[in-house]
């Protein structure tokens, strides 16, 4: 297949040449031109759904909790960190 390819570009080098620079200049023009990013109009989407904050739950604790139980392979003590 890279063979062909390889090919195909040897025997059309100019053209394909003249095409890789016109698509150089055109991506430098749209860069230099710039613009701003906007969010898109999907109302119903799971990004935009997930990106809006949650309503609190009625008798939801405001403090987080965390526990990790710790064993290291070379001993059998295992440490809990609250």
């Amino acid at each position: 297949m890279f063979a062909r390819w390889g090919y195909f570009v040897y025997r059309r080098r100019v053209p394909v040449l003249a095409l890789s620079l016109l698509l150089l200049a055109l991506s430098g023009i749209a860069l230099a031109s710039g613009g701003e990013l906007r969010t898109s109009g999907l109302s119903g989407a799971e990004s935009t759904r997930a990106g809006r904050p949650r309503p609190r739950r009625v008798g939801a604790s405001r403090s987080a909790s965390c526990s990790a139980a710790l064993r290291c392979a070379s001993s059998t003590h295992v440490s809990v960190w609250p």
